[in-house]
């Protein structure tokens, strides 16, 4: 589809209705990124989706594959998968709380009356409540039950590939867990319907290739 993957008003006005990142389908091939500046036109981001996918994949693929190296340099001091998974969710939150600050603080530094308002003027009680109206929601109601459940399926099979890179090593356990990219694609294709004709063959080709990898790793160490 061609449609907008906004959430929220996506046009220009400045009718307080904002919501704190948009994402437009301008094109079948490019998407157009509007960041929020609140009183005044938002700023606009144009880029292709193949240069925002490679970019996300490439950034995935650094940090993602990077997460348990963590865990094999504390090995010394035995933690269990349950240890690190608390110091997991401690970090995860965190991170989160950051983000959430990083945002206020770009909403106080790109707007004018909001950074006025913090100095001393009139319209201070005003414009603090202008940044909170651009926070993201939490849509508690919308977001319980579907985000407890991904939560508790994503807590699962993190749970279990922590025990797979102690038991097998970050150089054969974790590629073996990455085999979880094979689950989604099949989530993608044959129930959102997202790849179809020479893009599936395609798909099912590399997943192979993928597949194939996994083994070779896996015989390279003997198991």
């Amino acid at each position: 589809k061609n449609g907008d993957l906004q959430s929220g008003n996506s046009g220009g006005s400045d009718s307080g209705e904002h919501s704190p990142l948009n994402i437009i389908s301008t094109t079948s091939n490019t998407l157009t990124i509007v960041l929020p500046c609140p009183h005044r036109t938002p700023r606009k981001i144009t880029v292709s989706r193949r240069t925002l996918g490679l970019a996300a994949a490439v950034f995935n693929g650094v940090w993602g594959g990077s997460n348990m190296a963590p865990l094999k340099f504390a090995e010394a001091s035995r933690p269990t998968g349950i240890e690190y998974t608390i110091s997991f969710a401690i970090g995860s939150v965190v991170v989160n709380g950051l983000l959430w600050a990083f945002l206020a603080l770009y909403l106080l530094c790109t707007e004018p009356q909001c950074c006025g308002g913090l100095v001393g003027d009139h319209r201070r009680s005003r414009e603090r409540e202008s940044i909170l109206e651009f926070l993201p929601s939490l849509e508690v109601q919308k977001m319980a039950l579907p985000g407890a459940i991904a939560g508790i399926l994503w807590s699962a099979g993190n749970f279990c590939s922590i025990y797979a890179v102690l038991e097998l090593g970050e150089g054969i356990g974790y590629p073996a867990v990455q085999a979880s990219i094979l689950v989604s694609g099949l989530w993608g294709m044959l129930y959102y319907k997202e790849i179809r004709g020479q893009a599936a063959l395609w798909w099912l080709f590399w997943a192979t290739v993928t597949i194939g990898g996994i083994v070779m790793l896996s015989a390279a160490r003997g198991w």
